[in-house]
C-alpha cells in the first residue's frame, strides 16, 4: 500500500514539552465557542517550504512512500529469518490475517506496533524519515481541531479482547487488576459480546488528532473511518485508548460485530487506503478544561506570597472532581494554609474574569535553560536527547504573565473558557502536602445542578426553606437517635419476656424449640438466644431455632443455637430444609432461606431427630 501524509519530525517527549509544530492544513476546527478566545500562535514555514510540505503531506511522492514500505518489508523479512516475526510487524505485500500473530492483550499488541515502526525508522537515514511522532501530533498543534482527513495506516497488530469482570483479580498498588487493560475498562462488559468482535486491533497512523495519555492528562476517544479503493464500505472503528510508546502514537480500536477483523486488515493493507479520524469533542473539551484549570491553580499557588509547588495532580474521568497536591511549609499550621488556599482560589477566578490568553510559545533549549535558571518558567526534567525548540504553555501576556510551563497537553485558548474554578475540599494529607479538590467549567456546572436538585428535594421533604434545611435535618436526626434508643430499651424488655416463655417451652419439649419471631432482625435473634441461655442452667442437648422475615413473605433469616456439637452437626441440614444456606460455629449457625415459615415444622422435626439420635 502507499504510505501517505507522513512528515519528517524531530521528537520531544509530549509529556513535558515538544518540538515547535510545522505548518499544516487542517480540515475541521471547533469554532462555535460561547466565550471570547485568543487563537494559539503556531509557527509556520516559508511559502516555498509550506508548498513543499503540503505536497508531501497530502500527495506524498510515491518514491518516498515505497521507500518506507520497502524498509518495513525488509525489517519483517529479517525478523522472519531469525524466527522472531511476532516481534516486528509491517505491511508487507504478502501479509495475511491467517499468518498474523494475535496477541493476548492490547498492551502486547501496542508494544508490537511501536517496535515495528521504530525498526523501520531506524533502518534508514534520519533525514529521509517522514513519520510524525508524539510531540507535534495534530492534537498537539491545535486543541480545537475535531477531524483529521487522509491519514495513512503505518502498522497494526491484533489482540484478543477480554471484557472486564466485575469481581476478582489481583489488584496492583494503583488499584487496577493485574494484567487489566484500559481498553477493556472503557467498554461495558455487559455489551461486548453483542457489540464487538473477539479480535481487536491496535493501529499506528501517520498522524493523530486523538491525544495519547501522558503528562497527567487522560487520552482522548473517538472514531476511525477506514476508506479503501478496494472496498465498497467505509469501516468504522471505536478508538477507546490512545498511547504513546517510544514516541509512537498508537490507537487501540474495537471492531464492531457487523464487520470482520479480516475486512479491517484487508482495508488497511490495500494500496490507497486512507483513514479519517473523528474526535469525541465533549471528552476532549472536558479534559483540557480541567488540565488548564490545574495549570492556573499551580501557577497561582506557586506565586508570592504562597510559594506552594505542585507535587502531583489527578484529572479524574470517573468523577467530576479532580485534585492537585501542593507542597506546603510544615512549620505553618493547617488553618493558615487553608486561608492561603482560599486566597489562591480568589486570585484564580480573578484571572478567569480577566480572560487572559492561554497559548503556546517556543524556545531554544539554551533559552529555556536560561529562563529556568532565572525562575521565569515552571518545568519538569526534560528527557535526554531532545533536539529542536521546546513548547511552553503561557497564561497571560507581557506584564500580565501568570505562568510559563513546559507542557504537551491540550488546553483552552483563553481563561474565560474555564468559566469558574471552585475548591471543594482542602485536606492536609501529609505534614508537607495539601490536597486541593477542584472542578471547573462544565463539571462545575454539573456539580452545582446536582447540588441544587438535591437541595430542592430536601426542602420539599422537610417542608422548609433552604436556610432552614440544616437545622431541620439536624433536629430530625436527633429525634431519630432518641427514638432508636427508646426502641432498644423496649426490645430489651420484650426480649426478656420472650426469653422466659421460650425457656419454659424448651424445658417442656426435651430442650427443642422452633420459634417464629416475626419481623425481628438478626441482632434481635442474637440477643434473644443469649437471654434464653441465661435462663437455662445447662444448654447441653438443647437446640433452639429462631426464624423471622417480612410479614407477608416466606423469605427471611434464621438462627440455630444450643448444644455446640449438635448445632454444628445439624446446621447445614436445617438451612437446606429452610431453602437457604448459612454458616457458623461454636454453638451458633445463622443464614437466610426462602422457606423459613412454610418449612418451619419440617425443620423442627430435624431438630427432634437429632435430639433422639443423641440419646
Amino acid at each position: 500500500m502507499l504510505f501517505r501524509g507522513l512528515l519528517q519530525a524531530p521528537f520531544v517527549s509530549f509529556a513535558a514539552a515538544f518540538v515547535a509544530p510545522v505548518g499544516r492544513s487542517t480540515t475541521s476546527t471547533r469554532s462555535s465557542l460561547s466565550v471570547p478566545s485568543t487563537p494559539c500562535s503556531i509557527r509556520t514555514l516559508s511559502p516555498a517550504a509550506s508548498s513543499s510540505l503540503l505536497s508531501h503531506n497530502c500527495r506524498s511522492s510515491i518514491a518516498d512512500l515505497l521507500t518506507l514500505r520497502a524498509k518495513m518489508t525488509a525489517v519483517d523479512t529479517a525478523a522472519a529469518s531469525t524466527g522472531s516475526s511476532a516481534e516486528v510487524s509491517s505491511f508487507s505485500a504478502d501479509a495475511k490475517l491467517a499468518s498474523s500473530t494475535t496477541y493476548a492483550s492490547a498492551k502486547d499488541a501496542r508494544d508490537h506496533v511501536a517496535q515495528s515502526v521504530l525498526a523501520a525508522i531506524e533502518s534508514g537515514s534520519s533525514s529521509s524519515e517522514i513519520v510524525i511522532k508524539s510531540g507535534e501530533l495534530a492534537c498537539q498543534r491545535d486543541s480545537y481541531q475535531t477531524t483529521l482527513e487522509d491519514t495513512v495506516p503505518i502498522s497494526y497488530a491484533l489482540f484478543e479482547f477480554v471484557p472486564t469482570k466485575a469481581k476478582g483479580g489481583k489488584k496492583t498498588k494503583k488499584g487496577k487488576k493485574k494484567g487489566q487493560d484500559n481498553a477493556a475498562e472503557a467498554v461495558d462488559s455487559s455489551i461486548t459480546s453483542n457489540v464487538y468482535n473477539k479480535q481487536q486491533i491496535a493501529i499506528a497512523l501517520s498522524d493523530s488528532i486523538l491525544y495519547p495519555e501522558g503528562g497527567g492528562q487522560p487520552c482522548d476517544a473517538g472514531k476511525l473511518f477506514i476508506e479503501s479503493p478496494s472496498s465498497a464500505i467505509c469501516i468504522e472503528l471505536d478508538v477507546v485508548e490512545v498511547n504513546s510508546i517510544d514516541q509512537i502514537c498508537i490507537q487501540t480500536c474495537l471492531v464492531p460485530k457487523d464487520i470482520t477483523t479480516q475486512q479491517v486488515v484487508d482495508a488497511l493493507e490495500a494500496d490507497g487506503t486512507t483513514v479519517r479520524q473523528s474526535l469525541d469533542w465533549d471528552r476532549r473539551f472536558d479534559l483540557m478544561t480541567q488540565h488548564s484549570a490545574q495549570h492556573l491553580i499551580s501557577a497561582v499557588a506557586l506565586s508570592e506570597p504562597f510559594g506552594m509547588n505542585t507535587h502531583s495532580f489527578s484529572l479524574s474521568t470517573k468523577s467530576d472532581i479532580s485534585y492537585v497536591d501542593l507542597l506546603v511549609d510544615t512549620d505553618v499550621d493547617t488553618d493558615a494554609h487553608r486561608d492561603n488556599l482560599k486566597r489562591v482560589e480568589d486570585i484564580v477566578n480573578q484571572n478567569i474574569r480577566l480572560n487572559l490568553p492561554m497559548q503556546p510559545r517556543y524556545l531554544d533549549q539554551d533559552d529555556l535553560q536560561k529562563a529556568k535558571d532565572k525562575g521565569e518558567i515552571r518545568s519538569r526534567l526534560l528527557p535526554s536527547g531532545i533536539t529542536g525548540k521546546i513548547r511552553l504553555v503561557e497564561i497571560g501576556v507581557g506584564d500580565a504573565m501568570v505562568d510559563q510551563n513546559t507542557c504537551g497537553g491540550t488546553h483552552v485558548q483563553a481563561l474565560a473558557q474555564l468559566q469558574m474554578i471552585k475548591f471543594f475540599k482542602l485536606d492536609r494529607i501529609k505534614s508537607n502536602l495539601f490536597r486541593v479538590y477542584f472542578a471547573a467549567g462544565t463539571r462545575l456546572l454539573s456539580i452545582m445542578e446536582g447540588a441544587y436538585q438535591r437541595q430542592a428535594a430536601l426542602t420539599a421533604i422537610m417542608s422548609c426553606t433552604e436556610e432552614e434545611i440544616v437545622d431541620r435535618v439536624t433536629t430530625a436526626l436527633n429525634e431519630k437517635r432518641e427514638k432508636d434508643r427508646e426502641i432498644q430499651r423496649l426490645n430489651e424488655k420484650l426480649c426478656g419476656f420472650q426469653a422466659k416463655e421460650i425457656a419454659v417451652e424448651l424445658k417442656s419439649n426435651d430442650m427443642i424449640a422452633a420459634i417464629d419471631v416475626g419481623t425481628a432482625d438478626m441482632s434481635y435473634k442474637m440477643a434473644l438466644s443469649s437471654a434464653v441461655a441465661e435462663r437455662i442452667e445447662d444448654m447441653d442437648g438443647a437446640l433452639l431455632l429462631l426464624v423471622g422475615g417480612s410479614d407477608d413473605g416466606d423469605d427471611g433469616s434464621f438462627l440455630l443455637t444450643g448444644d455446640a456439637a449438635m448445632v454444628d452437626k445439624t446446621g447445614q441440614l436445617v438451612a437446606q430444609v429452610l431453602g437457604g444456606r448459612g454458616g457458623g460455629r461454636g454453638g451458633k449457625y445463622q443464614g437466610k432461606g426462602t422457606k423459613i415459615r412454610s418449612c418451619l415444622e419440617e425443620a423442627r422435626k430435624v431438630l427432634e431427630e437429632a435430639s433422639t439420635t443423641r440419646k
